[in-house]
């Protein structure tokens, strides 16, 4: 949870008496797409404003390495 809200996509409240998470308002889903248009403008306020941090990512320069494939395994039954 530490690495999603130094990142910002995950905030906490000010008063942080319990562990109460919210969404950014730019990841958060919507009923409609009218809803959506609302909340990303009023982010984007927001966000200048000062109100709301900005989300940041990692940027790639190229795709993360694949996990290389696990090979399977039997296993003996007991008896």
């Amino acid at each position: 949870m530490a690495l999603l809200e130094s990142r910002d996509p995950v905030l906490r409240p000010e008063e942080r008496t319990h562990r109460t998470y919210y969404l950014h308002p730019y990841i958060a889903s919507y009923a409609s797409q009218e809803g959506l248009r609302e909340a990303i403008q009023d982010a984007a306020e927001r966000i200048e404003d000062g109100e709301l941090p900005e989300i940041s990512a990692p940027l790639y320069e190229a795709a993360p390495p694949k996990r290389p494939p696990r090979a399977l395994k039997s296993v003996r039954a007991a008896g």
